[in-house]
């Protein structure tokens, strides 16, 4: 949590006003079989996404990652366009953002 507050301060120039915290998960019985009403199994595994936040009065989105091999990314945030053919790293936020927009 440190390493990522000090990259945001380095690159945003503030302090995040909050963090979420998104675990990953597993299905030890029933892969994607709930969709249809069936039970699962599912677990909550080590690996995680971490997100800080701090909302801003213009319309961009603007995503970082603490890991250089992952690029910086801006897009609007009223025109969010995800292409399903590039699995990008930004993608996975983009669709989460879209989902509860």
């Amino acid at each position: 949590l440190l390493k990522l507050k000090e990259m945001f301060n380095s690159k945003f120039g503030s302090i995040p006003k909050f963090y979420v915290r998104a675990p990953g998960r597993v299905n030890i019985i029933g892969e994607h079989i709930d969709y249809c009403g069936y039970s699962v199994l599912p677990m909550a595994v080590e690996q995680d996404m971490l997100i800080a936040v701090e909302p801003v009065k213009t319309q961009t989105l603007q995503l970082a990652n603490t890991n250089p091999l992952y690029p910086d990314f801006s897009t609007s945030g009223n025109n969010i366009q995800i292409d399903k053919t590039k699995p990008l790293w930004h993608n996975y936020f983009l669709c989460g953002f879209k989902g509860i927009q």
